[in-house]
């Protein structure tokens, strides 16, 4: 997963956020606290949803999508609404806190090539 790499912890000064994101065959716990990024397969969630293990262990959010329409709600910069409302991506529980995460990351600049000389 591009996610650690493309995580930003200017982006997540004060986050406290917990979110479970299933691809289908993978499942992942990302947990961002302050400014760290933690992120955890987890073969379990398929079944048990956004609290696995129990109360003390919920998620802030499940989200259920395949890996490349994953990729396009981190990255696009679109609303999490516009995923869900085409069908593409399922978000149960807080919403507002995959905004949260989503807005953690960005993509690095394109690359400048100097000009090519004429021969």
């Amino acid at each position: 997963m591009s996610l650690r790499t493309m995580f930003d912890s200017d982006r997540a000064p004060d986050a406290d956020l917990s979110i479970d994101i299933d691809l289908g065959r993978e499942q992942f716990r990302a947990t961002v606290r302050r400014t760290a990024l933690d992120l955890r397969r987890s073969p379990a969630m398929a079944e048990a949803g956004p609290t696995r293990t129990g109360e003390t262990d919920r998620a802030d959010a499940k989200i259920v999508a395949t890996p490349h329409a994953f990729i396009e709600l981190v990255y696009s910069g679109r609303p999490t609404a516009e995923h869900v409302a085409a069908g593409t991506v399922t978000v149960d529980g807080d919403t507002a806190a995959v905004e949260r995460f989503v807005a953690c990351f960005s993509l690095p600049n394109p690359a400048t090539l100097p000009p090519q000389e004429s021969s």
